[in-house]
């Protein structure tokens, strides 16, 4: 009987019981850095149709597979990506009104002009071959200092901040102990700036979390300080990997290049189409965050049982689509993909008026050690 209601309460919210498949759909058994199996599936029709459906749990609590991931202390484990209705929309509402298509905007001449800044610095940062690391001196730092700016971090704070999150995602490889004192840093770092927020309140988007934990009991101490560590974390290092891929891409091909350039003659900006056809190339993202079935789920012949670890492949998804899967779908849609899309964007043309003729310095380049994420370690360019 309580299947059964279940079924029909899904029904009545217009969640569809049938995962649709195509020919584009692959399915497959993959073994986790953890040891623990999990389901791969990609497929531009199945994958957007998991994204949304709500039998997909985010919450570990829902796991029966022994799946283990990433250990995060409970003051950052609270958060969206651990979290499912109606505590997850309780959460979101609070930071939507942050990241609005016009507040994001109203950002653009801050990015713009640290875009100049750090442009205008890198020949200074070349070694003695004339080569310099567009990782650390360009393609992380945006970024960092977008998120930053809009959350109230201290500028000079964000280095910091971004290399503990590159220790927390280089999952595959990474000495267990430095991730622990990467989150041990990032509780210690947050507990601090909440701190002094609360003591002295700012016009960003941390004070206001502040007001709505203190005056508003909308938010839990851990709920404020694990909502901070994935705004300023995820805000990072997505975005990040974009940027690095997409100026890697374009840095290798003349013709990426030529494109680019075009549409910056045209309209004197990158269209919308290219922009989104460069993020569905070289989005840096592997899979959608895990999830688990609360229910057994028939996907084309295979049954995958509940309490599974699903993982949505999301790169590989939009290697063989026209459209991209790399800001979701659904209720966990990236809140901050406006943003991300306007980085992009200004950093490409910002770059290519600054270096029209930088290139690719003939250097090997290895990929980080990450089940998550696909990007190189280092990018080194000659700035001509």
């Amino acid at each position: 009987m309580g299947e059964r209601c279940t079924v029909l309460a899904n029904l009545e919210a217009g969640q569809s019981m049938t995962v649709p498949v195509d020919s584009d759909t692959r399915i497959r058994q993959i073994t986790l850095p953890d040891a623990t199996a999990a389901w791969e599936i990609s497929g531009y029709t199945t994958v957007r149709h998991l994204l949304a459906d709500q039998r997909l749990s985010l919450n570990r609590k829902n796991s029966t597979a022994g799946y283990q991931g990433l250990s995060l202390p409970p003051a950052l484990d609270a958060n969206l990506l651990n979290m499912d209705p109606p505590e997850h929309t309780r959460i979101r509402k609070l930071v939507a009104a942050a990241f609005t298509a016009r507040r994001t905007e109203a950002l653009e001449p801050h990015v713009r002009s640290a875009c100049r800044e750090l442009l205008a610095e890198l020949p200074v940062q070349a070694d003695a071959d004339g080569v310099v690391d567009l990782i650390p001196a360009f393609t992380n730092v945006i970024p960092s200092r977008a998120i930053a700016d809009l959350l109230g971090v201290p500028a000079e704070d964000s280095a910091d901040f971004s290399r503990w999150t590159t220790t927390l995602a280089n999952d595959a490889t990474a000495d267990r102990e430095a991730v622990k004192q990467a989150a041990v840093a990032i509780v210690v770092y947050l507990t601090e700036l909440i701190a002094a927020k609360r003591s002295h309140p700012q016009d960003d988007l941390i004070s206001d979390l502040i007001a709505a934990r203190d005056h508003h009991d909308a938010l839990t101490d851990d709920e404020l300080l694990s909502l901070t560590f994935l705004l300023l974390g995820a805000g990072y290092e997505n975005a990040a990997n974009l940027l690095t891929n997409t100026l890697h891409a374009m840095l290798s091909s003349a013709d990426l290049a030529a494109e680019i350039t075009e549409s910056l003659t045209r309209r004197g900006k990158i269209d919308d189409r290219l922009r989104e056809t460069l993020i569905r190339r070289y989005d840096g993202l592997k899979h959608a965050i895990r999830r688990f079935p609360t229910t057994d789920i028939a996907v084309g012949d295979t049954t995958i049982p509940a309490g599974s670890t699903i993982l949505l492949a999301i790169r590989e998804t939009n290697a063989r689509a026209h459209h991209h899967l790399s800001f979701g779908h659904g209720i966990h849609f990236c809140i901050g993909a406006s943003l991300a899309r306007l980085e992009l964007a200004i950093a490409l043309e910002e770059f290519l008026s600054t270096y029209p003729r930088a290139r690719l310095a003939d250097r090997e380049i290895s990929l980080r050690p990450s089940t998550r994420v696909h990007a190189p370690n280092t990018l080194p360019a000659v700035l001509v």
